[in-house]
């Protein structure tokens, strides 16, 4: 008796009322439910699996598209027009229905998908020049000497594939209502905080300026004020080569005829380009919105790293 008093005891509360007060065919058939339960909780998720990843990739997909429309429109856009129209004489047209079926990758020879020529061509530039686009494009992936992080390239990449839509049997456009409502802001973009532009005035005066923020802005280790990086490290060099535009090594002891100071050459160089092309690369259009993208502390902070490559 005593004996069945201590291993009462030594049971917890849910196992003497589950052993004690319930007879072994009442237990065995709560545990044949419990069974039942748990496979019908389990062909449950099973069956709302597939739908479930649909919706995360297509969330995922979605998201990625939004990413690289904005680095398309900072970074791309300047050549290749805002809705990859192209640029005469600077950058041939992407949106176009020979990009999507598979017109212009026969006439390049490719063999492999538009996704992987597209990442390919993103990642590591087209050096090759001719007479219709004698601007090479600059290589953008961090695994080639770029600005951009791999997942950059997808997100742009997935930006331009996402215009083959439009060339798809049975595609039909927003109502135009629709399609002129603003986009919801995301966290980011409510967060990031309001900059002024410098603008294109070169006689504008700029704060001291900070040579290794200067360095970080250049390399596209840390982001222009308007969020996206520079990506001046993918057509200028600092080593001598030459990549798209020349080379910044001794830049700072290269002052042009007619310019008062370094200082001034290099301000004028960054935010209005075409005012003083360097000899041999006529031909090289900059991008001219650099006046846009940056305030006055940042364009100082470039100049002030500039001048240290002496």
């Amino acid at each position: 008796m005593s004996e069945n008093v201590n291993e009462s005891r030594g049971k917890t509360l849910f196992q003497r009322l589950f052993t004690e007060l319930l007879p072994i065919e009442q237990r065995a058939l709560m545990g044949t439910l419990v069974f039942i339960a748990i496979i019908l909780a389990v062909g449950w998720v099973a069956l709302n699996e597939p739908r479930r990843m649909d919706i995360y990739t297509a969330q995922y997909e979605g998201r990625s598209i939004q990413r690289g429309a904005s680095i398309f429109v900072t970074n791309c856009s300047s050549c290749h027009g805002a809705r990859g129209e192209g640029i005469a004489g600077v950058a041939p047209a992407l949106n176009t229905p020979e990009m999507f079926d598979g017109t212009h990758l026969a006439e390049l020879g490719w063999t492999g998908t538009l996704e992987d020529y597209l990442l390919l061509t993103v990642a590591a530039g087209r050096p090759a020049r001719s007479a219709d686009w004698p601007n090479p494009m600059p290589t953008w992936s961090q695994d080639y000497g770029g600005p951009m992080r791999p997942d950059e390239v997808e997100d742009v990449v997935n930006f331009i594939l996402n215009w083959g839509l439009a060339y798809e049997e049975g595609y039909a456009e927003a109502p135009a209502e629709e399609a002129a409502a603003p986009a919801a802001p995301t966290p980011e973009e409510e967060e990031a905080p309001a900059f002024e532009p410098v603008g294109t005035d070169v006689t504008v005066a700029l704060p001291e300026g900070d040579p290794a923020r200067g360095e970080a802005l250049f390399l596209g280790t840390e982001s222009a004020p308007d969020g996206a990086p520079l990506g001046c490290q993918a057509c200028h060099s600092l080593d001598g080569s030459v990549l798209v535009g020349p080379s910044l090594q001794g830049v700072a002891s290269r002052l042009p005829e007619g310019y008062e100071s370094i200082d001034l050459y290099l301000h004028e160089a960054i935010v209005a380009p075409s005012a003083y092309i360097v000899p041999g690369f006529e031909g090289i259009n900059m991008p001219d919105n650099f006046g846009e993208r940056l305030d006055a502390q940042s364009l100082a902070d470039i100049i002030a790293f500039l001048k240290t490559q002496e």
